[in-house]
């Protein structure tokens, strides 16, 4: 437990194998380490924006835009002040995409998987390529858990991974984190049953019976709504097109129902709204779904919020800071009714846009 402890506050909590990543920086002064890790994190993201507008074939305005949407999306700024590596997996999250519009299937499984093994929620990502039958994703994906599985245990021990997955995952998968920086179904419920008391408290905490069914109900609901959208039975093996979509819809989904999700996890919506801007830009940009977009962008776009509220505000303190949660939803919804619009009337991959002050309508 006193190795599983060290670092922030909480210790560390990935497979321990992991913490060898961290080496080079743990070998420096912190404050430089800090600076580095930092720098190294603007770049990823510099990439990730720079390497997505390429693949949904942005024009110089539309690259602009989505600049300064990285610049200002309160999350990701949120991921950057905490140190966190999430703002590193949406990077990772947009060359896996574009390793399979390049038929590199096996890569995009190894980038997958390297996602699922930071953040275990995102393995939900690599359970859909199981059901899908892409098996070289599967082999990718396969080959980066169960060596990084078997390096931890040879070298840690089988005892520290019980105490590892009982002081982490084990204790999240019980009970929940109700604090306004976790915006899941399950915290935003807990948050309403606790009321504003339990804002400021990081502590898992119990939660009745009742309130655990209603929020696995509620994740049912989305995740049935999400295959019904994507409908696989009726075509198993889908095209690249098709999956795409269906890998924005997952992501949006495992944000929302994962027993925690923090702040910074919203990051990744960022992947999420750029594919739904392409869609509606190849659509002839729609009014009503652009102008929807455009409203969940800015309710999603604030970071981490810490203010104090005017008296008799705080009954509404719980909704207020379950803005993410709501934002993914409408997210949720509009990706659902793309991909619902694809299965009916077809879609080809983004053309290229037109260079000038315009997008392409098509």
């Amino acid at each position: 437990m006193p190795l599983i402890g060290k670092g922030v506050d909480g210790g560390f909590v990935n497979l321990p194998v992991l913490a060898y990543l961290f080496t080079p920086f743990a070998l420096l002064p912190p404050y430089l380490a800090g600076w580095i890790y930092t720098a190294l994190g603007v770049t990823s993201l510099i990439a990730a924006w720079w390497l997505a507008a390429a693949h949904f074939r942005f024009n110089e305005v539309e690259r602009g835009v989505s600049l300064l949407m990285f610049a200002g999306f309160g999350p990701l700024i949120y991921s950057l002040r905490e140190g966190n590596l999430t703002h590193f997996l949406l990077l990772v999250l947009v060359l896996a995409v574009i390793n399979l519009r390049q038929n590199r299937e096996f890569g995009a499984g190894l980038l997958l998987g390297l996602s699922a093994l930071i953040k275990p929620p995102l393995i939900l990502l690599c359970l859909y390529a199981l059901v899908r039958f892409r098996w070289q994703m599967v082999l990718g994906v396969s080959s980066v858990l169960l060596a990084s599985a078997i390096l931890s245990i040879w070298i840690f021990g089988w005892d520290m991974h019980v105490l590892w997955f009982s002081a982490n995952l084990g204790t999240f998968s019980q009970d929940v984190v109700a604090a306004r920086n976790s915006h899941s179904i399950a915290s935003v419920l807990a948050r309403f049953h606790y009321g504003v008391d339990a804002l400021d408290n990081w502590s898992p905490l119990p939660v009745p019976a009742a309130l655990r069914y209603a929020g696995l109900s509620l994740a049912a609901l989305l995740a049935l709504l999400a295959l019904w959208a994507a409908a696989p039975w009726r075509n198993w093996l889908v095209g690249k097109d098709e999956f795409e979509a269906d890998l924005m819809l997952i992501i949006v989904l495992v944000l929302c129902v994962s027993t925690l999700s923090w702040t910074h996890y919203f990051s990744w919506l960022l992947l999420p709204i750029m594919w739904l801007w392409t869609f509606l830009r190849q659509m002839g940009r729609p009014s009503v779904p652009t102008m929807l977009l455009a409203a969940l962008v800015l309710l999603c776009s604030p970071a981490y919020l810490r203010w104090a509220a005017p008296a008799g505000l705080d009954a509404f303190l719980p909704l207020i800071f379950s803005y993410l949660l709501v934002g993914s939803i409408g997210l949720f919804g509009l990706l659902v009714w793309c991909r619902r619009q694809i299965a009916t009337r077809g879609w080809t991959a983004p053309v290229p846009a037109a260079t000038g002050t315009r997008g392409v309508n098509t």
